[in-house]
């Protein structure tokens, strides 16, 4: 799996670059497995005049439209942990509604309790 990190507007560590591709990259591999690309992008905003990271993870999920979800936080490994986490349940919920459809069919009957030998009456010919 390929997994791009880039930062806008600021310098990103080579802890915070490593930390970014581990925990965003175990997240997307437990639910998406094969060719998919996943883009992640760090910057820096500032709201009220506290600068504030901004982490926006895109993935390209084979055979299907790409996930982006939008983290902010004032700590950036926190950024990162909230898109890890948000990234993960929207891919789980991707992946579960592919595979759920068609599954079901709303023509069956509920089945039945199985009868007792007192509902079962014999029959003499």
């Amino acid at each position: 799996m390929e997994v791009n990190v880039r930062a806008h507007s600021f310098d990103l560590s080579d802890g915070a670059r490593a930390y970014a591709e581990a925990k965003i990259g175990r997240s997307v591999t437990k639910v998406v497995r094969g060719g998919s690309r996943v883009d992640v992008e760090v910057s820096e905003q500032s709201k009220g005049g506290a600068p504030l990271a901004r982490v926006k993870v895109a993935v390209a999920v084979p055979r299907g439209k790409p996930a982006v979800v939008t983290a902010e936080n004032i700590d950036v490994r926190a950024a990162i942990d909230s898109a890890a986490d948000k990234i993960g349940r929207a891919l789980r919920k991707t992946k579960e509604k592919r595979r759920g459809k068609g599954r079901t069919s709303p023509g069956l009957a509920p089945v039945a309790a199985p009868m007792d030998d007192e509902d079962i009456e014999t029959i003499e010919m």
